[in-house]
């Protein structure tokens, strides 16, 4: 995937069409928080769920919207945060160390979201500044690799255990 900048945001708009979503009721918070973002110069990359979403993106500059499709995971690796009314989106960044924002629009945030908020894994609101103004303060988590060497450390002893028995 080709970008026309090197640090961005990602950021996709919630799915309002959505069943589980209280259709009528909701509006999307994405145009207001396109333009907060890239009025404090932030680049974007938009991953626009509909038609009617690519229309938020119009007249603003440094926003691109890929031309395919492109590997989600790879593209939150490499964001500086991603910003999302997604539940699975902010799941992913999250647990890639990513900062993550939800701007969920359903009624009910799932136990594993609520976790990951009050972990401080992710950020939850629906209120554009508060979130733009929240990013500054988010950093990569970088995860701890001793419990993976401890699970290796048993593998290799009880491997080596069953070769001996044998």
């Amino acid at each position: 995937m080709e970008l026309p900048f090197d640090n961005y945001v990602l950021v996709r708009p919630e799915n309002i069409q959505a069943n589980y979503i209280p259709n009528g009721n909701v509006h999307s918070i994405t145009p207001e928080l396109l333009k907060l973002l890239t009025g404090k110069g932030y680049n974007v990359l938009y991953l626009p769920r509909y038609a009617f979403d690519r229309e938020y993106a119009n007249g603003l500059k440094n926003v691109h919207i890929p031309s395919a499709p492109v590997n989600g995971l790879d593209a939150c690796y490499f964001a500086d945060a991603v910003l999302t009314g997604a539940g699975t989106f902010a799941r992913e960044a999250a647990c890639l160390g990513v900062p993550a924002v939800s701007f969920y629009a359903g009624k009910e945030l799932l136990s594993v979201d609520q976790s990951m908020i009050e972990k401080g894994w992710t950020f939850f609101s629906r209120d554009p500044e508060k979130i733009v103004n929240h990013l500054p303060q988010m950093r990569r988590r970088v995860g701890s690799i001793d419990r993976s060497k401890a699970v290796k450390s048993e593998v290799l002893e009880k491997l080596e255990q069953v070769i001996n028995a044998a």
